[in-house]
Order: structure tokens, then C-alpha cells, then sequence
């Protein structure tokens, strides 16, 4: 198993591990993009809602494990879980409308 070098020297096996939400997050973000009136579809909104959601929602790590994460993955595509993604990033995302981070020339904002 390849080893990751610190600073120090130290050798550390290098980790394979994933938060399995990061691949729910991206597609509910873009299944809900449509939806807000005036939310900005610039790279910077899209990070900082998806980060957002992402903090607010508890991680499901998966590893280097094919059943585990076959495991995470079934549970995370059922109703519930999609459900509580949507409620979390459609918050995410009216914080950022409201707070966007970019100059207001930057964004490329959607009419709604």
C-alpha cells in the first residue's frame, strides 16, 4: 500500500476514504439549481452552497471497501436521505443568494 510522506519525515498510509455525500450533494444541487428564482449559477455560489450543505449534514464516509461502500451508497439513494439533502442544500443555497461571496458583476445571475 502506497505510504503518504509528511513534513516531519513520518510515513502514513495513504487513505482512500471519500464522504459518499460529496456525489449526492452535486446532484441534488443540480436537480434544485432550477428551482430558486435569482440564484447565481456561478462555479463560486455552486462551491459555497454545496460546502454549506455539506457542514450542515452528518458525513457517510466510505473507504477503499467495494461491499461497505455498496453498503452507504444504497442507503444514501433511498427517499429519506435524498429528502434530507434537498431540506439542507435548498437552505445552503438561500444563504448564499442572500450572502453570495462574488462581486455582483461576476456571477452570472438566473431571472426568476
Amino acid at each position: 500500500m502506497p505510504c503518504a510522506t509528511f513534513a516531519s519525515g513520518l510515513e502514513s498510509p495513504a487513505r482512500s476514504m471519500k464522504n459518499a455525500l460529496e456525489e449526492i450533494a452535486d446532484e441534488v444541487y443540480e436537480q434544485l439549481r432550477a428551482r430558486p428564482a435569482g440564484f447565481c449559477a456561478c462555479a463560486q455560489c455552486r462551491d459555497d452552497a454545496i460546502t454549506r450543505a455539506l457542514n450542515k449534514i452528518r458525513p457517510r464516509y466510505i473507504s477503499g471497501s467495494p461491499i461497505g461502500s455498496a453498503v452507504t451508497r444504497v442507503a444514501l439513494s433511498q427517499r429519506q436521505a435524498r429528502a434530507e439533502m434537498s431540506v439542507v442544500m435548498l437552505e445552503a443555497m438561500q444563504v448564499v443568494r442572500t450572502n453570495p461571496r462574488h462581486l455582483s458583476g461576476r456571477g452570472a445571475l438566473r431571472a426568476g
